[in-house]
């Protein structure tokens, strides 16, 4: 094994290969006898060479090594940890497997979070001569600590160890941490960010670590569970709050990629358990159990609008690192939100305070304010993509299901008139199917008030052309496009025709031809799902609906289908009554 350690490189594996296997079972038998006075010696010199052995790996002796260390009583040694953790970087790196077994993540957080580890290297703990038994034990014990010291005496430093830990951490998937380890290590980074106990580049790499170890916990949905745990809410709303609105002069080299990263993180959470979490961390102020939902969504509206802003200064390809992911990530933060209110109203186990209310009215009024600028913007240069064109346009919609543009015609009918103007460029320039509910809630606003006409009339032409490609859309996507996408918004189609033929348009516009127009694109809708191999229970909730909108064209029209058309007709609703059975 001492000659393990000075062999070439290039020669390691043929010497393994001959004389392997009895090198790693001696090694694992001198490891077990744990009473040897020279054990910690055995163990650094098989770490030693362990580490020269990366392209074998022997998993049973790695296995054993990592063992030895942590069952060891100088485990907290400096030198020691850093040569047997050098070769648990191997390990990790070939076996992912044994480290689960080993439950690795969980013995080296504690172990590195630990106040008695060492930090500076101290004198081989070798026995005294008159203890050694024999001539030939002495020859021995010279001969190890003469190898173990022939290391670079620099090697073995704090930053070494500290080097040699996060090695293993970047190696080790975040699906095999234990369920136990998430609350204990982001209420350790949480602490350590705010205290700025480690140097920078400790900080940001424990930092961006746990906000990638949460990220993977939202998308394999197991968050919620995590967020269960007493503290984990306050920890977590601690830490993303110290990361993006952290000074300047606290700017590290990859500021700009970890304030991003917080923000998707906390988005990736809204997304998958929504914002029920934040009603359990511990009340502030006036706003009382709402001030975490305040917070975010008032820092999310600002971020917003600064990005759009400098979106519109700079060239796309300028932005600075993750500047383009931190506005995508603010707008579904506040689309996030907007459904929570629309929630709240309907159907809700919490309560928010009327300051609660008024301020998050506030924010999303500021968000939908910056949305329509932005739009206008894009509308008066003729621009057919800017960087936040697709965002902007979700988010626009998703903010007129919360937002009666009738209402802030009272307020400010220049604003009322540029999101008149604005859905209407948007129904003209885009596929987005956002764009439905909010023509819904114009439209029902709209019904029974003879002067707003007027600014309906704007939306007519634009909104026929969207609902026809709607379903021409879909109807092309229909074999792959997820059926629940098309379950929630096709209702939304349905109304919005609803609406049409029940008099939100002038009645003008409510001619045969118009309907015919769109019943055309919903025939071919129909046709695409029957004679789809997909139809589950979604996707006959689907074509049900577009049989109901065909349907109220057709009464309306007061004529009959034509012979081809009704046997389609005739089949799908076979189908739909076999569902209904």
């Amino acid at each position: 094994w001492v000659l393990l350690t000075r062999i070439p490189q290039d020669e390691l594996v043929d010497v393994w290969k001959a004389h392997g296997t009895d090198l790693e079972t001696f090694a694992i038998s001198i490891l077990n006898d744990n009473r040897d006075p020279c054990h910690l010696l055995y163990i650094r010199l098989f770490a030693q060479a362990y580490s020269r052995l990366a392209e074998i790996c022997p998993l049973d002796l790695g296995k054993k090594l990592f063992e030895s260390w942590d069952r060891h009583e100088s485990k907290q040694d400096l030198k020691l940890s850093i040569d047997v953790l050098s070769c648990l970087d191997v390990l990790v790196a070939n076996h992912p497997s044994a480290c689960r077994e080993l439950n690795v993540v969980e013995i080296l957080w504690d172990f590195y979070t630990s106040d008695s580890t060492e930090t500076e290297s101290k004198e081989e703990d070798v026995p005294e001569e008159e203890s050694y038994p024999s001539p030939e034990w002495e020859i021995m014990v010279k001969t190890l600590s003469g190898t173990l010291q022939g290391a670079d005496a620099s090697y073995y430093s704090a930053s070494t160890l500290n080097e040699t830990i996060l090695a293993v951490f970047q190696q080790h998937g975040f699906e095999d941490v234990p369920p136990s380890m998430p609350p204990k290590i982001l209420s350790w980074v949480s602490k350590s960010s705010q205290s700025m106990d480690l140097p920078p580049k400790l900080r940001s790499f424990w930092v961006e670590w746990t906000l990638g170890l949460f990220q993977t916990l939202a998308s394999k949905r197991k968050i919620d569970t995590v967020l269960r745990h007493t503290g984990v809410p306050d920890d977590l709303n601690r830490l993303l709050l110290a990361i993006i609105v952290s000074p300047a002069s606290d700017k590290e080299s990859n500021y700009g990629s970890l304030r991003a990263m917080a923000w998707q993180t906390l988005v990736s959470i809204l997304e998958t358990c929504g914002w029920a979490w934040a009603f359990r961390i511990a009340p502030n102020g006036k706003l009382g159990t709402g001030t975490p939902l305040c917070t975010w969504t008032r820092l999310a509206s600002g971020e917003w609008r600064l990005q759009l802003q400098s979106s519109e200064a700079r060239d796309i390809s300028a932005l600075p690192q993750g500047e383009d992911t931190i506005g995508d990530a603010t707008a579904r933060l506040l689309m996030a939100t907007t459904e929570f209110c629309i929630e709240l109203f309907e159907k809700s186990s919490v309560s928010l305070s009327s300051d609660a209310v008024l301020h998050l009215y506030q924010s999303l009024e500021d968000s939908l304010m910056s949305t329509i600028e932005y739009i206008t913007l894009e509308r008066e240069e003729s621009r057919i993509v800017g960087l936040f064109s697709t965002t902007a346009t979700r988010l626009f919609g998703t903010l007129l299901r919360e937002f009666d543009v009738w209402t802030l015609q009272k307020k400010d009918v220049e604003t009322s008139q540029a999101t008149i103007d604005g859905l209407a460029y948007l129904l003209d320039s885009s596929d987005e199917n956002c764009l439905f509910p909010a023509i819904a809630n114009i439209l029902e606003a709209s019904d029974s008030d003879a002067a707003r006409k007027k600014d309906i009339l704007k939306l007519w032409d634009p909104f026929l052309s969207y609902m026809e490609r709607f379903w021409e859309t879909t109807a092309s996507k229909w074999s792959h496009q997820a059926s629940t996408e098309l379950g929630q918004i096709i209702p939304w189609a349905c109304t919005c025709v609803e609406w049409w033929i029940d008099g939100a348009f002038p009645e003008s516009k409510n001619t045969i031809q118009n309907r015919r127009r769109i019943q055309v694109a919903v025939l071919k809708f129909i046709d695409c799902a029957m004679t789809s191999n997909r139809l589950d229970s979604q996707s006959r909730s689907s074509l049900s609906l577009a049989l109901g909108c065909y349907m109220t064209l057709s009464q309306e029209q007061g004529e009959m289908p034509l012979e081809n058309e009704s046997m389609l007709i005739f089949r799908a609703l076979q189908i739909c009554e076999i569902q209904n059975s």
